[in-house]
């Protein structure tokens, strides 16, 4: 499942949320559609906070207030031709959990730090209750280096992730 990610990407620190078709295997995205990535991006790793109840793992990262897993060495690589929706989004399943005190709605958003993009888009479904769990969808506009924050009860959590896609998913190689 894309939100058990054995990751170890760092977020920025803060403390205050949006399924998705999948596309077909043959289905391939021009590279063209992506700009090449130059600029090094600052990734979050995993800082060991682990929310309450859960079983410690090397990809968690929280705040105490919020918390979420993070991919291996801060890189959402895209494995699977699924996470890419027919228009060249990237969509994922991404898990964040909610302290008690921090419990009610999540909201996630994200931005591209290394070049223009549209925005993040989440997808929060409901019947998770005010705290605790939350699956979310995150949908990336295109593959670069990402800031995305959770927010909760005027709590926030931000980390930073670079998506990448590799060329034998985009038909540009491979």
């Amino acid at each position: 499942s894309a939100c058990n990610a054995s990751a170890t990407p760092r977020p920025t620190n803060t403390t205050t949320a949006s399924g998705t078709p999948a596309v077909p295997a043959e289905t391939t995205v021009p590279a063209t559609a992506w700009p090449t990535i130059t600029t090094a991006c600052p990734v979050t790793m995993p800082n060991g906070n682990h929310p309450p109840g859960e079983a410690p793992h090397p990809s968690h990262y929280g705040n105490g207030k919020l918390w979420t897993a993070l991919w291996p060495e801060g890189k959402f690589i895209v494995s699977y031709r699924g996470w890419i929706q027919p228009d060249g989004r990237i969509a994922i399943k991404w898990p964040w959990w909610r302290a008690l005190d921090a419990a009610g709605p999540l909201t996630v958003t994200g931005r591209r730090l290394d070049a223009e993009a549209p925005p993040l888009e989440a997808i929060i479904p409901s019947g998770y209750g005010r705290a605790g769990f939350q699956v979310t969808g995150l949908i990336f506009s295109t593959p670069g280096c990402w800031e995305v924050t959770g927010h909760a009860a005027g709590y926030e959590l931000t980390f930073v992730t670079e998506v990448i896609v590799p060329p034998e998913l985009t038909g540009g190689g491979g």
